[in-house]
Order: structure tokens, then C-alpha cells, then sequence
């Protein structure tokens, strides 16, 4: 039994990779292996959809959308709780500038971390639900964003830092995704460091964080020789999931519960405890927008949904 759980867990990683690499295929991936024959594939795809300006523009435009057609948007609001009877969200009371207002929800889409969105509910949760959901787990992330002064610093859109000698781990030059994301002579090379909450790295504030990563460049001579103009530190809370051992039995008991509710729906990666790109993130958006213009959400149509990404469930 214990042979087949951890092939079985093995046909489960090689599920996440057909989704992350391009061209995957487990036969040909077997007989590279063996060395008997096989085609090599590109790691990632080679082309995609970007916005000339940055993908935050796409959100810039939506909310100008939401607010042209009397939508509201609520920023810095704390949720304080969701109000449930019989299987139906009624409502959620929010906090904005030191004053309670709740909101009547016909239908609730939810995207934050699931461990905090079953916190909300104002109902008893069983106990295997609230258990399971503190089990999930996430690992944050720092991301310094550095100027310099020239064109270009390399000629790759990511650069992975694997040396054990590194806390960082992956660099960006914004620049190859669209040029007209900073004008002429000047480029940007975002550095992403991950670590959990309670880390001493989380802890250190933007110069100690700067002072860091200074000490790491010099070991990257083609970044090194090139002088800083500017630098910006962002901290991002829960940034990605953790896929400990038994994760998607926790998941599978949550979702199990959540599915029970008539007119919600959990998605986005924090939402599905989902390991997706942004162009999956978009999708999700679309998809759960589409099952909001049926005349009543159906739980088959909502069950489909979630079939169709959480394949880490059984």
C-alpha cells in the first residue's frame, strides 16, 4: 500500500507539471529518461499575452468599468464577518476608516486565503473543516524592485538564483515583457525572496532588506558591474501556497463544505489553495463571472468549475 501512495504521489506531481511546462508528455518524458529516444520540449511557452503597459492596466480598466456602470470598489476595507443562515450568504460587515457598514450580497465570490475566509463565517464551523483549514498553509514574499541607469542588464525576461548562497530566488527584467513598460536608458530588475511570516527575514525592514540583497549581487558579475539608481521594497502577505504532505486531503474536506453554500463561490489562487499562473488567474476571474449570468447558479455548473482546476483532488 505504501508503494502505490507514493507513485501515486508522483502521478500527482507529474499532473502539476503538464500544467506548469509546455508540451509535457509523460511517455515521451519516460523514454528521456531511459534514454531511448524522445523529443526535447521548451521549459515554457514561448509566446503569450501581455499588456503593452504593464498587467496592472487590465485591472486599472476593469474598475473604470465597474465604476462607469455604478459598481462600487471598497480598498482598504476589514472584513469582519460573513452573515449566513441556511446555506445562503446574506451579507458581510466590513470596517473602513474606524466605521461598520455591512453589505447585502446576492452572490459572494471570494479570493482570500481560505484558513482566513472560514475565520469570517459568523456560524459554528464542524471542527474537521476549521482543522483542516488551519492546516493549509502559505509562504509569503519580498519583492525589491531595482533601477539602473541602462538599456538592459541581460537578455532573459527570469533568471533563477539556485545557489544555496542566495535568499532571493528569482529575478525579472520587466523590460523584455514589453519595453513600454520604462522608457529608454533605464530598466528594472525585480528581486523575489520567499519566506514565512515569522521569519527573521521578514522581519528586517527596507535598508536591511536593500543592504541584503547588495551582498548577493556581487555574486552575479553581469548585474554587480552596473550601479543601483534607485531601489522600492513590497511585502506581500501569503503570496503562495504550500504543498505539505496530505494538503489536498485538507483542501478536499474544505471544498467539501463550501460547495454546501447556494450562492458562493471560492476562487483565484488564495481562494482554490490553487499553484496557477496569472493567465489561469485571469480565466478563473472570466469563468466564475460567466456562472454569475445564469439565472440561478446550479451546483452542477459550480461543481464543474471547480472539477475543472482542482485536479490535485481526487
Amino acid at each position: 500500500m505504501e508503494i502505490i501512495q507514493k507513485k501515486y504521489g508522483k502521478l500527482k506531481q507529474l499532473i502539476f507539471a503538464a500544467e506548469k511546462i509546455q508540451g509535457f508528455n509523460f511517455l515521451n518524458l519516460i523514454k528521456r529518461i531511459l534514454k531511448i529516444g524522445g523529443q526535447v520540449t521548451e521549459p515554457y511557452y514561448q509566446n503569450w499575452i501581455y499588456h503593452k503597459y504593464g498587467s496592472g492596466n487590465l485591472f486599472k480598466m476593469l474598475s473604470k468599468k465597474i465604476q462607469e456602470n455604478n459598481g462600487i470598489i471598497l480598498l482598504n476595507s476589514n472584513i469582519i464577518s460573513i452573515n449566513i443562515d441556511n446555506k445562503n450568504i446574506l451579507s458581510v460587515t466590513y470596517e473602513k476608516n474606524g466605521e461598520i457598514d455591512t453589505l447585502k450580497c446576492d452572490y459572494l465570490i471570494n479570493t482570500i486565503p481560505l484558513s482566513e475566509f472560514i475565520k469570517k463565517f459568523n456560524i459554528s464551523i464542524p471542527f474537521s473543516v476549521e482543522y483542516s483549514s488551519s492546516k493549509l498553509s502559505y509562504i509569503s514574499l519580498i519583492i525589491a524592485y531595482l533601477e539602473f541607469e541602462v538599456d538592459k542588464i541581460s537578455d532573459y525576461h527570469w533568471i533563477y538564483l539556485l545557489d544555496n548562497i542566495f535568499n532571493f530566488n528569482r529575478v525579472t527584467e520587466q523590460k523584455h515583457l514589453s519595453p513600454s513598460t520604462i522608457g529608454k536608458g533605464k530598466t528594472i530588475l525585480s528581486f523575489e525572496l520567499t519566506c514565512k511570516n515569522d521569519d527573521y527575514l521578514w522581519q528586517l525592514d527596507d535598508k536591511e532588506i536593500f543592504k541584503l540583497l547588495q551582498d548577493e549581487i556581487k555574486h552575479i558579475p553581469f548585474i554587480a558591474k552596473h550601479r543601483i539608481a534607485d531601489y522600492i521594497i513590497k511585502r506581500f502577505q501569503n503570496a503562495y501556497e504550500i504543498y505539505n504532505k496530505d494538503f489536498d486531503k485538507c483542501a478536499d474536506i474544505i471544498f467539501t463544505y463550501l460547495k454546501s453554500y447556494n450562492n458562493l463561490i471560492t476562487t483565484g489562487r488564495r481562494g482554490l489553495f490553487l499553484q496557477g499562473d496569472m493567465h489561469q488567474a485571469m480565466e478563473l476571474g472570466i469563468n466564475a463571472a460567466k456562472l454569475l449570468l445564469e439565472e440561478n447558479l446550479s451546483r452542477s455548473s459550480l461543481n464543474a468549475y471547480y472539477n475543472n482546476y482542482l485536479k490535485y483532488l481526487d
